[in-house]
């Protein structure tokens, strides 16, 4: 009986530290889109600025910001599936 506890405790040490670095890997993935995001936004305010001016609404300026973000993660996909399936 005691083996199969020592099995039972080295599985669950193996899954708590798959999880936890697959939490941090998904921690530093959302930390680092929120940085991409917001860069992007920071060098485009004047244009929505101008937009809006113009008459933009509010919907139209996050249409275009969800455009350019979609574009960059689809890209960034893009190239990381060639580069490990290439």
């Amino acid at each position: 009986m005691d083996q199969t506890q020592d099995e039972y405790a080295y599985g669950r040490l193996v899954a708590g530290l798959f999880s936890g670095f697959s939490l941090l890997a998904l921690v530093l993935a959302a930390v680092g889109l929120f940085s991409v995001v917001s860069y992007g936004v920071a060098q485009r305010t004047n244009e929505f600025g101008i937009r809006m001016a113009l008459g933009a609404t509010r919907g139209q300026v996050l249409k275009l910001v969800f455009a350019s973000t979609s574009r960059n993660v689809l890209g960034g996909l893009a190239f990381e599936s060639c580069s490990v399936f290439c």
